[in-house]
């Protein structure tokens, strides 16, 4: 499936990209396009002159999977470690002209949610 638009990658895509798992205790590579999307802890492992690995923890922004729109995290999700997927927010509903009827039958019969 192709892409309609050019992800923008704000670390240095040619080092080592790594994300933590609580629930494994350990550290796990992932590609760029995982790394950016994941909130929970991440860093940036790289090679010295001497070839020793260094890591660097990364606490830029999270982005949703597959697009350029920042992350905002909500309050109930701040304790979540997952990756982040444009399709699971929730779109505001509009009403078009003529519908607010509608809407206020739905409500009365409790079959109205937001």
């Amino acid at each position: 499936m192709g892409k309609s638009v050019k992800i923008h990658f704000d670390f240095d895509t040619a080092k080592s990209c790594e994300i933590y798992l609580e629930s494994l205790d350990d550290w796990f590579r992932v590609t760029p396009f995982e790394f950016r999307s994941w909130t929970g802890k991440r860093r940036i492992m790289f090679f010295d002159e001497e070839n020793k690995p260094l890591y660097q923890e990364y606490k830029g922004p999270v982005y949703y999977k597959d697009s350029n729109v920042k992350y905002k995290p909500k309050e109930k999700d701040s304790t979540k470690d997952r990756f982040v997927y444009l399709h699971d927010t929730k779109k505001p509903t509009v009403v078009r002209p003529g519908e607010r009827r509608l809407v206020e039958q739905l409500k009365a019969e409790g079959k109205w949610e937001l």
